[in-house]
């Protein structure tokens, strides 16, 4: 629930409704939803994908494509239907931000054999 609580907020600093009393109406309606429950008692990564992906969208409302692009990348190596942001970059020509999604998602995947063994 940390990293939905977290993409909440994220997503409401990004659009400039922080301080909405309204938009905090939702905080019990998203905790207690069936959906989100159902999600995590499953054991599937999207609710903690929402961190990460909520922060790319973010610094990509922001134009920081980079940025972006690693926030992407790291969400990348745990769901890799997500580098399929990459080929809208190279259609549009943003190579530095389709490089940094590939290398973010390249590091995070290698970190856990050179950190766990390679049979983990």
């Amino acid at each position: 629930l940390g990293a939905i609580f977290g993409s909440f907020v994220l997503a409401l600093r990004g659009l400039g409704r922080l301080r909405d009393r309204r938009a905090w109406l939702a905080v019990p309606l998203i905790a207690g939803s069936v959906l989100v429950w159902a999600q995590i008692e499953s054991g599937n990564v999207y609710a903690l994908l929402s961190l990460p992906v909520t922060a790319a969208w973010l610094a990509w409302r922001q134009h920081r494509m980079t940025r972006a692009a690693v926030w992407l990348g790291l969400a990348a190596s745990v769901k890799v239907l997500l580098l399929l942001v990459v080929l809208w970059w190279l259609v549009h020509r943003q190579y530095r931000a389709a490089a940094a999604a590939i290398g973010a998602a390249a590091c995070v995947t290698a970190a856990g054999p050179l950190l766990f063994g390679a049979d983990a």
